[in-house]
């Protein structure tokens, strides 16, 4: 319904927990920006790089665009850049 009027949404600090991956099917959001807790230290944290490709996979199927936030760690915004992010905040 937005998207008919031009209108993109972002799903800003999102965390599995709070939301789940089958509920983003209902939003539809154009784009989801990560919890920083997700992105910091994410090449030393197994559990989350498992987290966060899923949600790279299913954004992927879905046309969803992710952007990293608050990356300060070069390793992580290499590893982000890797995978396919959009874009990261530094």
């Amino acid at each position: 319904m937005l998207a008919q009027h031009g209108i993109e949404m972002m799903i800003k600090q999102y965390d599995p927990i709070d939301l789940s991956i089958e509920s983003l099917n209902d939003l539809k959001p154009n784009y989801l920006r990560l919890e920083r807790n997700l992105c910091q230290d994410f090449k030393k944290d197994s559990t989350k790089q498992h987290i966060v490709k899923q949600i790279l996979l299913f954004a992927e199927t879905h046309n969803i665009k992710v952007i990293g936030d608050s990356v300060k760690n070069e390793q992580d915004y290499l590893a982000f850049e890797m995978l396919g992010f959009y874009g990261t905040s530094r």
